[in-house]
């Protein structure tokens, strides 16, 4: 136990006697003296490091020296350290200046990496405006092509209907999309017909038959009621075939019909009732004009347009009535028109049929001279002449066609 005192005694003298003789003490003033304070930890550390048998060699000197180093730099550590009592709040300015750098460097840093990622931003704003620059010329284009597209296959539309050609018309038609059929486009369609004055009539048949090919109720309506308005506007339509025409194209269209029946009647009734009474008092032009020009519909009306009213019957100038029969262009629509006048005697004049009947011989007897001349062979129209004579022998036994024909020859008086 002595030889470790000894030895402990020795290396604290080593350690702290020589300085107190330096000729610069740095520890002269009591006050910047520093105080070693060794623990019984230490103690009992170097206890058990010293149980081992020293000898006295190399070994223990070097360890001796490397306590000796490691204690002198201990306490030149600790007289650099600001001592309390000489500068109050020393530390606290240190640490305070350390802290100061540490901010100002990550201040530095966080401004160089603010300024690289503005630049990054920066550039990647440009590259989107940009982007967006190209989408917005690209969609311009885009919608000047489909402009133009539409622009196309709206003339297209339009000249198909003003030639006739329905297939084709709906086709394009069909090639707008649902929410562009709209009452705009129906408007461009219906005024189309009526740019060249000439052509309007034929162009305006042209579209219903086209009008009466769409499918869509609403679109059909909405057409039938444009064209309507501007029919009404015009007398020479109104007053005429076109608006007979226009009206059996409706009640031919059964969707359009049963939906709104006043745009067949509203046209078809006026004109046929002024047409009717034309044919009263001998005016048979525009009834053979439309007979003429119009075929097809005049057919739907020659029974219609024959059929006398049954209160004007008594009083109707059948010497005035009865040759309208014969101005009919077609053997086929003088022979049904004068089938509809028998018709008529034999429902309305069964007692008092004679001078009718003679009449109406009359102009039999006129139709087959025309067929003759025209060098009609038609099956049909032979076998429908042949029954119409036949006709006039059931209301007496007593004659037949060619007894009302030499009647009918002989001057009156």
């Amino acid at each position: 136990m002595s030889y470790r005192l000894v030895v402990l005694l020795a290396v604290v003298q080593t350690m702290c006697w020589p300085p107190l003789y330096a000729d610069e003490d740095p520890f002269q003033d009591e006050k910047d003296q520093c105080q070693i304070t060794v623990s019984a930890d230490m103690m009992k550390t170097f206890e058990q490091s010293s149980q081992k048998e020293v000898k006295c060699g190399e070994d223990l000197w070097s360890n001796f020296l490397l306590h000796y180093h490691q204690t002198q730099q201990n306490l030149t550590d600790c007289l650099k350290r600001p001592n309390d009592e000489d500068a109050p709040g020393a530390s606290d300015v240190f640490c305070q200046q350390l802290l100061d750098d540490v901010q100002r460097e990550l201040e530095q840093e966080h401004r160089k990496h603010s300024d690289e990622l503005d630049k990054q931003l920066h550039a990647a704003q440009q590259e989107v405006q940009k982007q967006l620059n190209e989408k917005v010329l690209l969609e311009g284009q885009l919608n000047r092509l489909l402009h133009e597209r539409a622009e196309l296959v709206m003339d297209l539309l339009l000249a198909n209907i003003a030639i006739g050609d329905t297939k084709q018309a709906l086709a394009n038609y069909n090639e707008f999309p649902a929410k562009d059929r709209t009452h705009l486009l129906h408007e461009q369609i219906v005024r189309s017909v009526y740019r060249v004055t000439v052509y309007q009539d034929q162009r305006l048949l042209n579209l219903l038959n086209f009008v009466r090919e769409i499918n869509a109720k609403d679109a059909k309506l909405d057409l039938y009621r444009l064209m309507v308005a501007e029919v009404q506007k015009r007398p020479s339509q109104r007053d005429g075939y076109i608006a007979v025409a226009f009206a059996l194209n409706v009640k031919a269209d059964t969707v359009a019909y049963n939906a709104d029946q006043q745009l067949y009647t509203n046209l078809i009734v006026p004109v046929v009732a002024r047409w009717k009474d034309q044919l009263a008092n001998g005016n048979y032009k525009e009834v053979i004009s439309f007979a003429t020009q119009q075929p097809k519909y005049y057919e739907q009306m020659q029974t219609d347009l024959a059929t006398v009213d049954e209160a004007k019957w008594v009083n109707l100038k059948f010497d005035l009535f009865v040759p309208y029969m014969n101005s009919l262009p077609k053997a086929a629509q003088r022979l049904e028109a004068l089938r509809l006048i028998l018709d008529q005697i034999w429902a309305r004049n069964k007692q008092n049929f004679q001078t009718r009947l003679e009449l109406t011989a009359k102009q039999v007897d006129i139709c087959e001279t025309f067929m003759n001349r025209t060098n009609n062979q038609d099956k049909n129209d032979r076998r429908s002449l042949d029954e119409l004579k036949k006709q006039f022998g059931k209301f007496t036994s007593r004659k037949d066609y060619k007894s009302y024909l030499n009647a009918s020859r002989k001057p009156s008086g």
